[in-house]
């Protein structure tokens, strides 16, 4: 995905199910602008449905509150939507609840003093006889076995009526006996209010849990039972008052009544519970396969339009969500099922304009847009996106910039459908707007306007390389010298452009200028490169003494080239620490421009960014600048020297690994000059470079 290794959990899951993501692994490198297709350039962005959600409101807000698990270690079985967290909640609520009653009860506490030690064996029990049914039921017939014992009904004896009824019902369940444990449940409700304070909600919910799929009007009744008990104060540990609107709606899904169930999962989000999102999501979807008549009648109710435009939104367009399922013409038949239902249209002109535009429907895209906020980003970005498919990029400029300038600097969208699932990247609107305009203001050799879009829309790759590789030495110095000085403290504002240009100055030889933007903690090894070799050209001084200063020289460039002069990008990657090499940005702009109209590299650009590459261009350049310090240095030292070819045999083996044709010169060297030293000795047996404490193989930086 433009030069994008993506590495997510992804969830797959069914309403009222959550299933086991997969874990991919791998380098997460971004995405770059500059590598844009005329395709791409040309596409809308598919949407965040999760953030379409959250701009949404329910016609009635849930005074319930989601009590979600601890987010866990990230793994699995440890996160938020497992069933074993899931349960362990139940569980610590369960006791904790007890703890309370007993503390409000002493006498009780006093007459059972190992209570609550009970209850946690029960539960413990309870919990491996869940785990182990659930692993019996995934496991072929041959290998069937008897399950974990059921726990004992004794270890209940002397609770409160509440907690022994729910505990007794919760066997019931867990062993398929539906019937004893609603029968469990229903004598909660029945008990007088003082007697049920801490577990009518669990049961009221839980009644309406055993009956979503047999009775799903009498599980709303029962959901609805538990919601206003919680209200009226009745505990509500774990939540379960705002979960009951998720299997309410449930209930009404599998109906495919989908706006009562639409309404009814997004209370649920709104009360904190964002599963409600995986919900919504599949709701829309299932109601997408629904005839343009049913979806129509539909599309009226003004949540249930938002949804399905936000889910169409979401899954067509550049770059979907990786768990998109785009519907074949899914932009069209929602428009023409909205323009059918003749209900206002909820959603607005400018995604309206948005859904046109990614069917392919540009004439209803244009009639949209005249419907739009006139402050829209999103309307600018289409009207942007139909100004460059009429080749009009003048006009196409001055609307990105505008929608650039209307998009919030903080308005994420890409977020996953779960908080706890990493993203490597959030697709920022107004970055993606500042990007766009830069890939046309370098169209027209208008560099220094394009880093700075690039710097300020967080595409660092394409910023480094028009500052590295396009700009002039004097022109990035100029425009950071004018955009990003240090404040009165000295501080850095942007120390990453900052650092770059310091390098840079470094590798063409401008050491006193790249101090005033080297970091702080660099510095030291700038001066002391510098000084090595200062001292090192001293004709004044001996021979020995200026080969000590070379060779101090060439140490430093070794072992700290990469800090002092790496280059960010092509040939050594210090934006990687040069673990990878992604190549030369030049040849994929090269190659872009071949199939461009849009994004077609100039003869300019390409010859300032051939001429302004480090010499030698070789990866980890600066292993050479250091070999070439050793050289000198050991020009200054006598043949047949131990020192000598102590240096030789070193700064070979620097560049040996990588590249032996450029190290050969430091074999024979050590061989022909030093032959009868002790290392000159066993390189002549080896044939090559010997091993030594000191020195380094040529692999890693």
């Amino acid at each position: 995905m433009d030069g994008q290794v993506r590495c997510r959990l992804r969830t797959f899951a069914i309403i009222g199910l959550i299933a086991a993501p997969a874990v991919a692994c791998g380098p997460f490198f971004p995405s770059n602008v500059l590598d844009s297709t005329d395709e791409r350039m040309l596409s809308a962005p598919a949407a965040d449905f999760v953030h379409e959600l959250s701009l949404l409101r329910p016609e009635k807000m849930p005074s319930a509150k989601a009590v979600l698990p601890a987010e866990g270690d990230g793994t699995w079985d440890n996160s938020p939507w497992s069933a074993t967290v899931l349960a362990r909640q139940t569980a610590d609520a369960d006791v904790s609840d007890l703890q309370a009653f007993l503390r409000a009860n002493p006498a009780v506490q006093s007459e059972h003093p190992d209570l609550v030690l009970r209850l946690k064996m029960f539960r413990s029990a309870l919990q491996q006889l869940a785990d182990d049914r659930e692993t019996l039921d995934g496991l072929p017939q041959e290998q069937a076995r008897p399950a974990a014992p059921l726990p004992d009904p004794a270890l209940l004896a002397g609770l409160p009526a509440e907690f022994e009824l729910y505990e007794r019902g919760a066997l019931a369940w867990h062993t398929q006996q539906v019937g004893q444990a609603r029968d469990a449940w229903a004598h909660i409700l029945r008990l007088p209010e003082n007697q049920r304070r801490y577990r009518s909600v669990w049961a009221a919910y839980m009644l309406g849990r055993s009956h979503v799929e047999s009775d799903p009007r009498r599980a709303g009744e029962y959901f609805s039972q538990a919601r206003d008990l919680a209200t009226k104060g009745f505990r509500d540990s774990t939540g379960v008052a705002a979960a009951s609107l998720g299997w309410e709606a449930r209930a009404w899904y599998l109906q495919k009544k989908y706006a009562p169930a639409m309404e009814l999962y997004m209370q649920q989000l709104a009360a904190g519970d964002r599963r409600a999102a995986i919900s919504l999501r599949d709701t829309a979807r299932a109601a997408m396969q629904l005839p343009e008549e049913e979806l129509a009648e539909l599309a009226q109710s003004p949540l249930a339009q938002r949804v399905l435009v936000a889910i169409v939104l979401s899954e067509h367009g550049a770059n979907p969500r990786y768990d998109a399922q785009p519907s074949k013409n899914g932009p069209q038949r929602l428009l023409n099922a909205i323009e059918r239902s003749r209900a206002p249209v909820a959603a607005g002109g400018d995604r309206m304009a948005w859904l046109a535009y990614q069917g392919q429907n540009f004439d209803a895209a244009t009639r949209w847009l005249k419907l739009a906020p006139a402050d829209s980003g999103l309307a600018l970005f289409i009207r942007a996106k139909l100004a460059l498919r009429a080749g009009n990029t003048t006009a196409a400029a001055d609307l990105l910039a505008q929608a650039a300038g209307h998009f919030p600097a903080n308005e994420e969208w890409d977020l996953p459908v779960s908080a706890d699932i990493p993203e490597d990247k959030s697709y920022r609107p107004r970055d993606d707007a500042m990007g766009e305009l830069a890939v046309l203001q370098l169209g027209r050799s208008r560099y220094v306007e394009a880093l700075d879009l690039l710097l300020n829309a967080n595409w660092w790759e394409d910023a480094a390389y028009l500052a590295e590789r396009v700009l002039s030495t004097d022109e990035l110095k100029s425009y950071v010298d004018r955009q990003y000085p240090k404040d009165k403290r000295g501080k850095a504002v942007r120390p990453d452009i900052r650092y770059l240009l310091a390098r840079r100055l470094v590798r063409v030889g401008q050491w006193k200028a790249a101090r005033d933007y080297m970091p702080a903690e660099i510095l030291p090894k700038l001066d002391a490169y510098v000084s090595a070799i200062r001292d090192g050209r001293d004709s004044s001084r001996s021979k020995a003494q200026r080969a000590e200063s070379l060779w101090q020289a060439a140490r430093i460039a070794r072992h700290d080239g990469m800090e002092l002069m790496g280059c960010e990008l092509y040939p050594d990657y210090t934006e990687y620490a040069g673990e990878y090499d992604q190549g030369d940005p030049r040849n994929g702009r090269a190659k872009i421009g071949q199939g461009s109209r849009l994004n077609a590299a100039s003869a300019d650009e390409l010859a300032r960014a051939q001429k302004t590459l480090p010499d030698p261009v070789k990866r980890f350049h600066y292993r050479y600048i250091a070999a070439d310090h050793a050289w000198a240095a050991a020009e200054l030292l006598p043949d047949g020297s131990e020192q000598t070819a102590g240096i030789l045999n070193e700064a070979g083996s620097w560049i040996a690994a990588r590249d032996a044709k450029a190290a050969d010169r430091f074999y024979k060297a050590l061989v022909q000059r030093c032959g009868k030293t002790e290392l000159g000795k066993r390189a002549g047996q080896v044939h090559w470079f010997v091993s030594t404490g000191s020195a380094r193989d040529g692999t890693g930086r």
